[in-house]
């Protein structure tokens, strides 16, 4: 198995949890064998994993992201909201 702190990181600061979850959200496409290789390391976890899922869901749409993992997430109607509206300001603005 990958070690992405050893081989990415040894100091924490913002381009070593971004590498992190880049490499874990493109180890696999299924959520379940990436998301465990972003947050099982001695680093900044919960970030490497919130930026891991993030990838994941622009990557492969929020329908590979299982339910339990997007039901239980603080604010998530405002979230899925503003991203609803971002994706229509996007789309309404190539359709010009």
């Amino acid at each position: 198995m990958l070690r992405c702190e050893e081989q990415l990181a040894s100091d924490w600061t913002v381009d070593e949890p971004l590498a992190i979850a880049i490499a874990a959200s493109t180890s696999s496409p299924l959520v379940h064998e990436a998301l465990p290789l972003a947050v099982n390391h001695s680093g900044d976890s919960d970030s490497t994993g919130s930026i891991a899922c993030n990838i994941f869901g622009a990557r492969y749409g929020i329908e590979s992201l299982p339910t339990t993992l997007a039901s239980s997430v603080e604010g998530g109607e405002n979230i899925d909201g503003l991203a609803f509206q971002v994706w229509n300001m996007f789309h309404n603005s190539n359709n010009n």
